[in-house]
């Protein structure tokens, strides 16, 4: 007794009634400093000024998660069986402060992410961006001030009770032993009425959030969603440890320890891929697809010389998330925008992770054509322009939460789902053709477009798996798995997330071995696979890039024996790198380059295996592509040498890589105005020389398609 009424007893006492508000207020602080995106979300705020999806949704979804904060903080202390002469002046400061403190909290972090958002090299203060950046800052720290003025002072201002001492009043009048919080009924009737409305409240939002994906998810914005979410977690969670400690049942440790079970039984396993109903078609071999394109270009091919080839074009894009797919459309649709009908001389398109959204979008702009003026890069700005995280916050904050406790599987309830919704709903058509079946843009009334190879990873095997219209053969695409199988039943945008479903955001895709029949190899009969983001295996793309040159080789040889075709073609691969490092790490001869830096020795033995298995997966995608620079250099070298066909002549390797100073840009799924700005400079700095080596092989490919 004399500890529980020291200071440290005091503190204490009060610090673990009020865990939920104080907990959601660390990990908000934890993401506000060790997460770029939290940044670049801001600046999207900032950029939209006072309208809703700018600062005023933020600072309302702020004030709610405050309010929560406080209240549920302050009932929480209503609630303690604590009696009079175990309380000291210390412990009621406490009690009356701390509240209002977590109210006032989710300002103040906002004002602290605000000011760490201006250290960026997006930055500049005279922008309209960076002049409401410090207005926001100014905002949250004047709130913070008044929230906490005004919660202190409401009591005298409407003449309100003294919460403390009715509490004492009911803990005089209540009979039990003070290890229990005191009775539902003896709490105050707003508190009993949201307590028993919080099951209809989630209910609502489940079946919102579902019905509505990527509506729900973009009226609020990424931001005030995570603080909308942890308003009503300090709420729920505040909730059921007060009726855990009353009726002595470990409510919280029973939910966690069921979902346990329930994922290690697989009870709650609700992301299967989705497919289209109706029976998959057998898909065109490579061999047969590729003799096609040739046949269908045999006339430009012949005026191909060995001084000037025709250029058959494979394009292998990284991956890194949304600055990846932005920087990949980016520069194709401008090869496009300034060389009208480039992309006819595009054979395959192999991407992997944001890279994939990247060659899915400009492929789906292309499709397009006809029913649109505006440039290609300008299409796919506005398409780029909708939020694709929101939709996914949306889906993962509470209906995917919720399957966690749920004893049975609810397809609706997937995040993935929420997340390819989300890729096929904006006001750019392009996200109209993302809701189509893969094979859809390779059928007979469609325009010749590239063909699309989107990699991904077989989580139980380990093996590269390629999901594309054309079925190929394992001699020239070894070890890999085919999933060309489910090309007519899958969708554009499922398609894509199957190569970018990197956890934990996006949950590993179930590909039912019923829905794999046909696929290579063949699922035995129960063998359900998980496929996970592709840059498991190779982030770089050139495995298949270079698998796909191979196999237009044998498909060009065999049209020119059959047509007797004049002319010469050069196979000039394009590589678009997201990371301004990768690409001089992978191409290095020397000693390995040391990181920018310090490497972290901390939590050795929970981080590590997790921090190498990341790292070994960075660097296995450097090894492919150093790996395939040398192919390419080495044959390059031998054709030169000994000329030994010359209707084929030397392969060239391009890079086009993000500019350095882009080493800010996030790898999440949504980029503000000022992020895409910098990536576009990786082309548009051109004039200015200030990317020396993209600006080189930019002309060198306007010489090839000229």
């Amino acid at each position: 007794m004399a500890w529980l009424r020291s200071v440290p007893g005091q503190l204490w006492g009060v610090l673990t009634t009020v865990r939920f508000p104080i907990l959601f207020s660390i990990v908000f602080g934890l993401l506000t400093v060790c997460v770029d995106q939290v940044q670049d979300l801001l600046w999207l705020v900032a950029e939209q000024g006072w309208t809703w999806h700018g600062g005023f949704s933020l600072l309302v979804a702020a004030t709610i998660y405050g309010v929560n904060a406080w209240y549920w903080a302050r009932l929480a202390l209503y609630a303690r069986n604590v009696p009079d002469a175990a309380l000291t002046p210390f412990g009621r400061w406490v009690e009356n402060h701390l509240p209002r403190a977590l109210g006032a909290a989710p300002y103040a972090l906002l004002a602290y992410a605000c000011y760490k958002a201006t250290d960026t090299v997006q930055f500049e203060p005279g922008s309209p961006a960076g002049r409401q950046m410090w207005v926001l800052i100014f905002t949250n720290l004047a709130l913070c001030a008044l929230f906490y003025l005004a919660v202190s002072a409401r009591r005298w201002a409407f003449k309100l009770p003294d919460w403390q001492a009715a509490r004492d009043l009911k803990v005089a009048a209540n009979a039990e032993p003070g290890c229990r919080p005191l009775p539902f009924s003896h709490l105050p009737r707003a508190a009993q009425w949201l307590m028993l409305c919080f099951p209809v409240v989630v209910l609502l939002v489940c079946v919102l959030t579902v019905s509505a994906p990527a509506a729900s998810g973009r009226f609020w914005g990424n931001a005030p969603l995570v603080l909308l979410w942890g308003g009503g977690f300090v709420g729920i969670g505040s909730a059921l440890a007060y009726l855990g400690s009353r009726f002595g049942l470990p409510l919280l440790a029973g939910l966690v320890a069921f979902a346990l079970l329930s994922g290690f039984f697989g009870w709650d396993a609700n992301h299967t891929i989705r497919l289209l109903k109706g029976p998959a078609e057998t898909p065109t071999t490579v061999e047969a697809a590729f003799k096609d394109w040739f046949r269908a270009r045999a006339a430009e091919i012949a005026t191909g010389t060995a001084d000037h080839p025709y250029p058959v074009i494979i394009v292998a894009a990284a991956g890194g998330g949304i600055r990846a797919a932005y920087w990949t459309s980016y520069v194709l649709a401008k090869l496009e925008d300034q060389n009208p009908g480039a992309g006819r001389h595009i054979l395959g398109l192999s991407g992997v992770s944001g890279g994939s959204l990247g060659v899915a979008a400009f492929t789906a702009a292309l499709a397009q054509k006809p029913s649109s003026p505006d440039p290609y890069a300008k299409r796919l700005q506005h398409y780029y322009k909708a939020e694709f995280l929101s939709p996914l916050l949306a889906g993962f904050l509470v209906p995917d939460l919720v399957q966690r406790v749920l004893p049975f599987a609810v397809p609706p309830f997937d995040r993935a789902r929420n997340f390819e919704i989300g890729l096929a709903t904006t006001a750019e058509p392009i996200g109209d053709q993302m809701d189509l079946p893969l094979s859809h843009f390779y059928g007979k009334d469609m325009p010749s477009l590239p063909y699309l190879f989107l990699n991904t990873t077989q989580a139980q095997t380990g093996l590269h798996g390629v999901v594309s219209p054309l079925h190929f053969d394992p001699a020239v695409f070894p070890n890999m798995v085919d999933l060309s199988c489910v090309s007519s039943r899958i969708r554009l945008a499922t398609a894509v997330h199957m190569s970018a479903r990197f956890p934990f955001l996006s949950p590993a895709g179930e590909l039912p071995w019923k829905d794999g029949a046909g696929c290579q190899p063949e699922p035995l009969q129960g063998y359900e696979y998980l496929y996970v983001d592709g840059g498991y295996y190779d982030n770089s793309g050139t495995l298949t890039a270079d698998a796909i040159g191979h196999a237009a080789l044998d498909a060009f040889d065999a049209v020119r024996l059959e047509q007797a075709l004049p002319g010469t073609i050069a196979l000039d691969f394009v590589y678009i790198e997201n990371d301004p490092e990768a690409a001089s790490a992978a191409l290095n001869q020397g000693t390995p380059p040391q990181p920018d830096k310090a490497p972290s020795t901390s939590l050795q033995d929970l981080g590590t295996p997790l921090v190498t298995m990341l790292a070994v997966r960075g660097e296995l995608g450097f090894e492919n592509l150093h790996q395939f620079t040398a192919r390419i250099e080495g044959q390059r070298l031998h054709k030169e040498l000994l000329n030994t066909d010359p209707g084929v002549a030397p392969p060239t390797l391009l890079t086009f890589s993000l500019p350095r100073t882009d080493k800010n840009v996030p790898l999440g799924w949504v980029l503000s105005d000022r992020s895409k700005g910098e990536i576009e400079q990786g082309l548009d700095a051109c004039a200015a020389n200030h990317q020396p080596d993209n600006c080189t092989n930019w002309a060198k490919l306007q010489v090839m398609l000229n």
